[in-house]
């Protein structure tokens, strides 16, 4: 089982940060490109490509953000439809407790709210003991000088297998089942 839950985390992960990091890449680069036309399109000197630069860094933060957020949900439904190492996540029906063949979205919000809920929680844990061995070793920086989308992405991940630990092993609607 332990093998089964490592390789459905990185299936996750991975599905996870490429769509989130491609289609924020793309939203980042057609909201740039907005800009640039909107703008007139100056010729493109050193400092207009800077601008454009900062622009597009900018933009990404914050469509990689929502783009990461859209898949979350998006990316929860693919963990019940895949086998993996022999097994796979099944749904539960409510009222006869046996395996859906046909999951929708409808399907698993209940399942999802409960698990991002989890995920949440493990976040905020760790941003609370990074901000405790902060404290401990002197540091003088505040919470706002190292908090970012980035760093948040990385507990994201790192919770995530946590969450679908819980999931697996403590959610009455799913169950492991061969394939």
């Amino acid at each position: 089982m332990g093998k089964f839950s490592l390789f459905l985390w990185l299936f996750w992960v991975k599905n996870i940060t490429l769509k989130s990091f491609l289609y924020g890449a793309v939203f980042a680069f057609v909201l740039t490109t907005f800009f640039y036309i909107f703008y007139g399109m100056p010729s493109l000197s050193e400092d207009i490509l800077h601008a454009l630069y900062e622009v597009f860094s900018w933009s990404f933060a914050f469509t990689w953000s929502i783009s990461f957020l859209l898949f979350l949900f998006r990316e929860f439904l693919s963990v019940f439809e895949r086998c993996i190492v022999g097994y796979k996540l099944q749904v539960l029906d409510c009222q006869t407790k046996e395996p859906l063949v046909a999951i929708g979205y409808g399907d698993i919000v209940k399942i999802w709210r409960r698990w991002f809920f989890v995920l949440i929680w493990l976040v905020a844990s760790c941003f609370i003991l990074l901000s405790a061995l902060l404290y401990l070793l002197g540091s003088t920086q505040s919470f706002r000088e190292f908090f970012s989308i980035y760093l948040l992405y990385v507990f994201v991940m790192f919770s995530g297998y946590i969450s679908f630990l819980f999931l697996i092993y403590r959610c009455k609607k799913t169950k492991v089942q061969r394939c």
